[in-house]
């Protein structure tokens, strides 16, 4: 066996300083299983019978799209006054928070749950929806400016999106911060009408301005928190995360070919697709064909050679670019009768290189400088892990989640796709698809005086605490990847 077992004796003094992603909750057919990951070991609490107890479901997952209902409820519990869907996630999320010196933790100043979250559209169509072959798009985007002009603009790429999405479930989750009047008005005039709106879970979450105080109105939040609630809600097993910040838009053919790998892949889980960045240099779209006319005359950049916050490029950006180089390669391919596709041996070792690349970079001297790139990638996730076991109880967005205290553009971007590869998803990319900014969307997008450009500002000060989390985020995965095969023997 690759686990050995040994007494834990020192769970209160851990419990202290434990953060809440050190606790991963599995529940199969047989018993719960509590599997607690602290440093270097793992403490399993299995019961059964009559005391078994189950975890909450933690989103809508699991359950058919046919089942997403909706109740009435009001805020004191009586019935008649609003309707919620059923099935919301449970959990509590930190908004934002600071560095807890003594505890070696960070302290969260301000918790939030999908209860905080005013529903501008509540998602009514989601009961069409096939859980395994169809796919969510989740975006999310931080306002902060009282500028109402401002603060619809932000909104464009979001609604261009949601326009190319055809249809196929999405969750919009948009933070204002206090410091915005009359926010559910806004959002709710800007996407009224909206073909696709019903089919769409739009929140809103915005603390009222009456119970912030000064301090909180210019709160600093975490994106990373924004994204967690997002996905924690997604209604069927495939989704495409990395839309945050109001400036990428996809291409038209995304969805129908994200919807592809969704039907090939159907029976074959544990994958995550990647789809490059692109910067255009005019607001007009350009089709595939067009696209790679551009790129062979150079009028096309990635995202990593356009940086707007200004930081030199790191072994992350590099990795990227390779992928990007690969997906340029077979997306010629499908477009010019001239172009050849790589074999399909050469094909998977070079996905196979760029998966070592990743797995190599996370030494100590260069794991900072690889997962820092300046910006998130956009993937496509197949949310059910292969784990090899008869059940599939464990799901992408439970283990492998962002993490809420790295807020901030070049705060390890990169370390969900790394825990996803560390625990064995196959990568890939998706070839055909991509997002792109322009420069209207731009302009709409955040600056470089953005929180978003500072790194990680939620922790500045506590290098300490940061390499501390980032290390154990890195080793989690690889344990709890050993412990699931090890329980399904």
């Amino acid at each position: 066996s690759k686990v050995q077992t040994g007494p834990f004796f020192h769970f209160q003094e851990w419990k202290r300083r434990m953060r809440k992603n050190q606790i991963t909750m599995l529940d199969d057919s047989g018993s719960t299983v509590a599997v607690l990951i602290p440093e270097g070991g793992i403490a399993v609490n299995q019961g059964g019978g009559s005391t078994k107890r189950h975890a909450p479901q933690p989103s809508p997952l699991g359950i058919p799209c046919s089942g997403w209902e909706m109740e009435e409820t009001s805020e004191d519990g009586s019935e008649g006054k609003d309707t919620r869907p059923i099935h919301m996630p449970t959990q509590t999320y930190c908004l934002s928070g600071k560095p807890d010196k003594f505890k070696m933790r960070m302290e969260c100043k301000v918790s939030v749950s999908w209860g905080d979250v005013e529903l501008v559209s509540k998602a009514i169509g989601w009961q069409q929806f096939s859980a395994d072959l169809d796919v969510t798009m989740v975006q999310t985007l931080a306002l902060h400016s009282p500028d109402h002009d401002q603060f619809r603009a932000s909104l464009q790429a979001v609604a261009e999106n949601l326009k190319r999405w055809k249809g196929q479930p999405s969750v919009v989750l948009v933070y204002a911060s206090p410091s915005i009047e009359n926010p559910f008005d806004l959002v709710s005039g800007f996407f009224s009408g909206l073909d696709g709106i019903d089919t769409s879970l739009i929140g809103l979450l915005s603390p009222l301005k009456e119970n912030s105080d000064k301090e909180e109105e210019d709160l600093t939040i975490s994106q990373k928190t924004l994204i967690n609630m997002a996905v924690d809600i997604v209604p069927t097993r495939w989704f495409l995360t990395g839309l945050d910040g109001g400036d990428m838009i996809v291409s038209p053919d995304t969805v129908q070919l994200a919807r592809r790998k969704a039907f090939v892949y159907q029976s074959n889980p544990g994958n995550v697709f990647l789809l490059p960045q692109l910067t255009f240099g005019e607001d007009e779209w350009w089709n595939l064909s067009e696209l790679v006319r551009a790129r062979n005359n150079q009028q096309v950049q990635t995202l990593s050679d356009y940086d707007s916050c200004d930081h030199d490029s790191g072994d992350g950006d590099e990795m990227l670019t390779s992928a990007t180089g690969l997906w340029w390669e077979e997306t010629s391919a499908l477009v010019d009768p001239l172009a050849e596709a790589s074999l399909p041996a050469t094909f998977a070792k070079r996905l196979q290189e760029i998966e070592f690349e990743i797995t190599d970079s996370l030494e100590d001297e260069s794991r900072d400088d690889f997962l820092s790139v300046s910006h998130a990638p956009v993937l496509l996730i197949d949310n059910v892990i292969k784990t090899g076991r008869s059940e599939e109880a464990l799901r992408a967005n439970i283990l492998t989640r962002e993490v809420e205290e790295f807020g901030g553009d070049r705060c390890f971007n990169l370390l969900r796709l790394t825990q996803l590869v560390l625990f064995g998803f196959r990568l890939n990319i998706l070839e055909g698809a991509f997002a792109a900014s322009t420069p209207e969307s731009r302009n709409h997008g955040v600056e470089n005086d953005s929180p978003k450009c500072k790194g990680c500002f939620l922790l500045e000060g506590s290098d300490h605490l940061r390499d501390q989390i980032i290390k154990h985020e890195i080793v989690r995965p690889a344990v709890a990847r050993v412990l699931w095969e090890e329980l399904g023997k």
